[in-house]
Order: structure tokens, then sequence, then C-alpha cells
């Protein structure tokens, strides 16, 4: 194994990813590689200070204006849809403009 392939699979070495052939492979690389080896101790290094920074993350806090979107984005599917002239109507308003050549004009 080369120190290129060793590097791409040192991260899933520790995440427990690798195949039980696999992590023969990279263990006998690390063994052998003085640089796989800074690294896969970098790996580590960095694994332990995370799990012990007991970072949290609270969704719910930043999910409620999305919550509140989506209950309204539901709201407004339940509504009956606008027909053609409606449709023109509201492109119109956010500035595109409607097509000369709309069926509903030509139905008119």
């Amino acid at each position: 194994m080369t120190c290129d392939e060793a590097e791409i699979l040192l991260s899933a070495l520790i995440d427990g990813e690798l195949d039980a052939g696999h992590v023969r492979e990279v263990e006998a690389h690390v063994a052998e590689c003085p640089r796989c080896a800074a690294a896969l101790a970098a790996y580590r290094q960095m694994n332990q200070a995370i799990a012990a920074a007991d970072l949290s993350y609270t969704a719910a806090t930043r999910a409620a204006p999305a919550h509140r979107s989506l209950a309204a984005a539901s709201a407004r599917r339940a509504e009956p849809a606008l027909g053609a002239q409606g449709l023109c109507d509201g492109i119109r308003s956010v500035g595109i403009g409607c097509d000369r050549a709309c069926r509903h004009r030509a139905a008119q």
C-alpha cells in the first residue's frame, strides 16, 4: 500500500468503516511508515479533542422559522389553482412579464 492510498483510508480506519482486510493493510503500512503513523496519530488526537469538547447544537431554535415557512407553503398548496390569468399576473408581479403568446391570451 502506498502513502496516498493509506491517507485516503486513515479517517475510515478511525471511524471503524473499513473491512478487516483493509484494516490489516492500513495498519501494516502505518507500522512501517513514520509519515502515515504521524497522520494517524494526529487524526486520533483530533477525534479525542472533538469528543472532549462536548460540543452541541440545538436545531430546534433555528428550525422554527423553517417550520413556519413549510406550514405556510403547505397551506398555499391547499388553495385552489390560480388558472392561467392568475399565473401570468404572478409572473408579472415579480418583474418577469407575460409573453404575448400565452395560451390564456390566445383564448381571449
